[in-house]
Formats: C-alpha cells, structure tokens, sequence
C-alpha cells in the first residue's frame, strides 16, 4: 500500500472525528472516579453545554450494566435547576438494566451554559471482577424508553450520549509464556509482511 495513500486516510479519519466531536453544543456524559479494587464503585452522569438549550422539556434515562461484577445500591437525582426529580417514579434495577431514572418540570426551560451533574449511581463491585476491556455502565440508548427532549426533537438516539470506557475489577493477569508467544508471532508476521511488500 502506498504510504502517502495510508497517511492521507489516517489524517481524513482524524480530522472528521476531531470536527464531528467538536461541533456538539450540549453533551451528556459518564465519568467516574473508581480506582482498580475498590469495593464500590461510583458512576456520574453529567450535562455538559456550550450554548443555551432553548425548550428543555425533560429527561428519563435507561443505564445497562454487567450484573456479574457490579450490584446496585443506590443512586442520586440532582436534576437542572427549575426540574424535579423522579417525576414520573423511581428509578427500577432490573438485575443488570436501571430504567426510569427522570427529572422534568411543568414548562420548558431555557438552559444556560455550563455543567450539570444530573444525578449518579453506587455499586458494590464483586471480588471476582475483572478488567476485560469492556464498559460495565452505559446508557442504554437503544431502549424505547430512553428520552430527551428538547422542543419537540427527542434525542433519545443521539451520539451527544456519550458511551463511557469505565471498566471496573482488576487488571486481567496474562501469563508471561503466552505473552511472549502473542508478541513472538506478531513480530514474525511484521517481518513476513515486510518482505512481502518489498
């Protein structure tokens, strides 16, 4: 492959990713402060806005998460100003998926710019969690009953939910015989690719 060819693809895929995240002007987001072994581990969500969002009608979220190595306890709903918290009831665990977790008010609001903690929730996380390389709390974007609506436009499937890269447990442990085959055989098949292209 030619490399000013590879260079000129890399660059488009950068630069379309850098505008497409930069061009958001409100985003919601999962962050969390959990340290590998600690018995609990705790999930925020946040609005983040750049401009005023004119028409905030309300929000009820859905969350998914891995039941395996996290147990739920309990949760905070601390919603933007002029809205109320759970509104339409409380949020329900479903072993694995919390739906219903919501705050609205009785008009529309305008919303200036800033950051919003819109609640969080606490799990324990089992002893015999591990560090896979998968998320274990995400929204559940999918889900019919997830909603956010601004004016009359429901964002419910929008990409200004932003999947987090939390994974709670342990560092997996590789044994070092089977490490070094993975890196011995990947060096060869660089070398083989190498005298293939030449």
């Amino acid at each position: 492959m030619n490399k000013r060819y590879l260079v000129s693809i890399l660059t488009m895929c950068f630069l379309s990713l850098l505008f497409s995240t930069g061009a958001l002007a409100w985003h919601v987001d999962i962050s969390s402060d959990y340290l590998s072994g600690d018995a609990q581990a705790t999930f925020n969500f946040t609005l983040h806005n750049s401009e005023t969002i004119e028409q905030l009608s309300g929000y009820r979220f859905v969350f998914e998460y891995d039941s395996e190595e996290l147990t739920y306890l309990s949760y905070t709903n601390t919603p933007v100003p002029a809205f109320f918290p759970n509104l339409f009831g409380e949020p329900v665990d479903e072993n694995g998926m919390i739906s219903n977790f919501n705050a609205s008010g009785f008009s529309k609001i305008t919303l200036v710019p800033g950051e919003y903690q819109l609640g969080s929730f606490t799990f324990d996380v089992s002893d015999t969690a591990v560090a896979d390389g998968v998320s274990d709390f995400n929204f559940d974007l999918d889900n019919f009953l997830f909603e956010f609506v601004i004016g009359l436009d429901d964002y419910s499937d929008s990409t200004q939910f932003i999947e987090s890269q939390i994974d709670v447990g342990s560092a997996a442990s590789v044994p070092v015989p089977s490490a070094l085959l993975l890196m011995g055989t990947g060096i060869l098949g660089l070398a083989g690719l190498r005298r293939k292209f030449t």
